[in-house]
């Protein structure tokens, strides 16, 4: 019996290689995360936690840049979890 719950030492064999093509197209997922442009207190290097502070006109621009590339890149966003903050909407 082992502590591990999957795996096991660094001495076992490797596990064979990840094969994009044992699993089909369908299987792939693009992950985004994404970063809010700059706001009041990144522009003060101050650390903002969970206080709700507006973001800069830089980081206006930075956030419909984001989207912009997403969009001229064709990324479809199926799920998208964000916070509540409003530097982050």
């Amino acid at each position: 019996s082992t502590h591990f719950v999957e795996g096991g030492v660094p001495c076992d064999p490797a596990p064979p290689p990840y094969r994009l093509a044992d699993y089909g197209e369908e299987s792939v997922y693009t992950l985004v995360l994404l970063r809010h442009g700059e706001s009041e207190w990144n522009m003060q290097n101050r650390y903002t936690g969970w206080c709700d502070v507006n973001l800069t006109k830089k980081g206006e621009v930075e956030a419909r840049s984001a989207g912009r590339l997403l969009l001229e890149n064709d990324i479809e966003i199926d799920h998208a979890f964000t916070s509540v903050l409003k530097r982050a909407s």
